[in-house]
């Protein structure tokens, strides 16, 4: 098997070169780029052409004197290239002395590339290639971010250049003297390593646990050691350049977590983006990662909203949209089964009987800790609730696995479903495991159901509308905003479930205050940003990126709100991170 692995990477790699050979070719500007005409023009080619006609335009220079760091730190992924050199380049053109933070094979393991530099060499690898081959995904990489960073003339901040010959020597020896389980905590510089290390792993390895054995171990290990050296290049890299602001996606994993918590332990402002699930969106945050800002966001800064008829219809008509897709950059049901009665019969169901209906994440997505949780996990969140139920068989339980498992564009090698026939091989008639590919509306379940119950799922907020009786037994973003029930121990969920029908729906207030609070989430923490887009192509987001500019000085015209709210976040004008 690692044979003929070997085999079929080196053949991937020839095709992909010869690719590039043929693309270069079909993109070039002295051929007049015929491969535009029926190809996304990738994005260093949009560039070439946006800038071959800069007319020399002057624009004020209200970022004189900033440092400010984009962080992509690899060059994989164009669509998060697109953002991040669009607003860099508008931060450059007022003047701030812009650079792109890349790791230039600095580190051992990152999320593109779990065998990173293979220093030292990742011999527990499943995924081993022949020496020639060893580098490929470094080296394209690196290629990759030297070619955007030489195009838009935005110069590099390249971690490789700060790297010392002792530094994987201090990893390991500072490894090999703690306890490095998977349930430790470990904390390096005040930094906690093991929080980056181990939602990285679950995310390369697309589970929710970590298996006990000698590959997972491994690939925990070697993130480990990746955090370490990164935060040793950090350190250097920032007495060089010090930054007065940085942006970087997510917040989370090895790449943006460390840089994070760094950022924050070293008083640098960072800010976090994201795209949302609304198209033609970002969403920000300041100094922590969005995933936590919506839980501690202050309810004062949407609860006082005074919403007109028309905003109101506007929250109505996007979640209707919802069931069936349209709206948003990913549809998990395109074909949903919208009938209550026949969603009831397919499950064979008694509609006499009371009906609860969990609704479950992805494991590995986003794998953040939460102190507030009163489950250990999203697994024994689902355990204990099925052995619940099995005790009170007068209940029926509907379990609906995330349909992102199998129709959003992630994949997982731990499927929910197998991980609950793992625990119960049988399941009593009043429990039904929906799974992910299934057509059944996850909405008109709930409205179908005497109780939903939502861990994390954004699916909370749309139920809230409805208005379904909600409970939420973990760190869905909804939690505490006053129209959800909330259990703060396990003794208060399971009284909960064990009278369904006692649990009221929303109130004419508490819907008036959901609306509030999805026009904050929907449209004002959701900005609109014009200036890039990224089709949607099947199941989930193309890899094609469009700058939506033929030239700088549309790019600093300031018709752009979400571009503007960006950049004036990075240059410290605004504390804001949402539309005003």
């Amino acid at each position: 098997q690692g044979f003929f692995f070997k085999v079929g990477w080196l053949v991937k790699s020839i095709i992909k070169y010869l690719a590039r050979v043929v693309k270069r070719i079909g993109f070039s500007k002295y051929l007049g780029q015929p491969f535009s005409f029926f190809l996304p023009t990738p994005l260093n080619y949009q560039w070439n052409n946006i800038l071959k006609d800069d007319c020399g335009s002057v624009f004020v220079k209200d970022g004189k004197n900033k440092n400010i760091l984009m962080a992509p730190i690899y060059g994989f992924f164009e669509g998060q290239l697109a953002y991040e050199t669009t607003i860099g380049k508008n931060l450059q053109l007022r003047g701030a002395n812009v650079k792109i933070l890349s790791c230039a094979t600095a580190l051992p393991a990152c999320q593109a590339n779990i065998s990173g530099n293979n220093i030292p060499v990742f011999n527990e690898s499943l995924f081993k290639k022949f020496s020639c081959n060893e580098s490929d995904l470094c080296n394209l990489c690196v290629r990759n971010l030297d070619v955007i960073s030489k195009t838009t003339k935005i110069p590099q901040l390249k971690l490789r250049g700060f790297s010392e010959h002792g530094d994987l020597k201090v990893a390991n020896e500072f490894l090999n003297s703690r306890d490095i389980s998977f349930d430790a905590e470990i904390l390096y510089k005040k930094i906690n390593i093991s929080e980056h290390a181990k939602s990285t792993a679950l995310r390369v390895l697309l589970r929710g646990t970590l298996e006990d054995n000698l590959y997972c171990k491994a690939v925990y290990r070697r993130f480990l050691v990746a955090a370490i050296l990164y935060i040793e290049t950090l350190e250097r890299a920032f007495d060089d350049f010090r930054p007065d602001s940085i942006l970087a996606v997510h917040g989370i994993y090895l790449e943006h977590g460390v840089l994070r918590d760094l950022a924050k332990r070293d008083g640098i402002e960072i800010v976090v983006w994201g795209i949302p699930y609304r198209q033609g969106t970002l969403i920000a945050a300041v100094n922590d990662t969005y995933h936590r800002q919506y839980m501690e966001e202050s309810n004062e800064i949407w609860s006082e909203l005074k919403l007109s008829e028309n905003q109101i219809k506007m929250v109505q008509d996007y979640v209707g949209s919802k069931i069936s897709g349209g709206r948003d950059i990913v549809n998990y049901h395109p074909n949903p089964i919208l009938d209550k009665n026949k969603i009831l019969n397919s499950l064979e169901f008694d509609s006499k009987k009371p009906l609860v209906s969990i609704f479950t994440n992805v494991l590995w997505d986003a794998q953040i800790f939460y102190s507030s949780n009163i489950f250990d996990s999203l697994l024994d969140w689902i355990n204990e609730t099925i052995a619940y139920y099995i005790r009170n068989p007068h209940i029926q339980l509907a379990v609906r696995i995330h349909p992102a498992e199998s129709k959003g564009g992630f994949s997982t090698k731990q499927p929910l479903a197998e991980e609950i026939r793992k625990v119960f091989p049988l399941l009593p008639n009043n429990i039904k495991i929906i799974e992910p590919q299934s057509d059944i509306s996850s909405i008109i379940l709930s409205d179908a159901s005497d109780l939903s119950v939502v861990y994390g799922s954004n699916i909370a907020l749309e139920i809230a509308l409805r208005p379904n009786p909600l409970v939420i037994a973990g760190e869905a973003y909804l939690k505490g905003k006053g129209f959800s029930i909330d259990p703060s121990s396990k003794q208060d969920y399971f009284k909960i479930l064990g009278d369904p029908t006692s649990v009221m729906a929303n109130t004419k207030d508490q819907v008036a205050s959901a609306q509030r609070y999805a026009y904050h989430y929907y449209f004002k923490r959701m900005f609109s940003f014009k200036s890039v887009s990224i089709p949607i192509s099947g199941k989930k987001l193309s890899r094609e990126p469009k700058l939506n500019f033929n030239n700088l000085d549309k790019l600093m015209d300031g018709s752009d709100s979400g571009l503007n709210l960006m950049t004036d976040l990075l240059l410290g004008k605004t504390s804001v991170y949402y539309q005003e």
